[in-house]
């Protein structure tokens, strides 16, 4: 598996990540999954206010639905939801323009 990722590569990941957490604090207790080993990542969701619990856990986290505000949902369902959030958008910005000739350099 060492093989698969750079050290550099996993370094800017590591890096981007760090920029995007957010410390929840303290969590709270929670003893709702049929796996108690699970409860962390309901603390997680809780504490974070997170709006998504993604699992591929089918028989115990997935079994839940829902914890607090957070819906818990599949890799699949996931996808599908960013997928057809990102066609909303598209759909709603319209029909392309044609270009005024301008165009921007980078």
């Amino acid at each position: 598996m060492a093989e698969l990722i750079k050290p550099h590569k996993a370094g800017r990941l590591v890096n981007q990540i760090k920029k995007l957490a957010v410390d929840v604090g303290e969590l709270p207790d929670v003893e709702r999954s049929a796996d108690p080993t699970d409860d962390f990542l309901l603390a997680i969701s809780e504490a974070g206010q997170a709006d998504y619990l993604v699992t591929a856990d089918e028989r115990r986290l997935l079994a839940l639905d829902r914890h607090k505000g957070t819906r818990i949902v599949s890799v699949s369902d996931f996808a599908a939801l960013f997928v057809s959030s990102k066609k909303r958008r598209n759909d709603c910005a319209g029909p392309l323009r044609k270009s005024s000739g301008m165009q921007r350099t980078s």
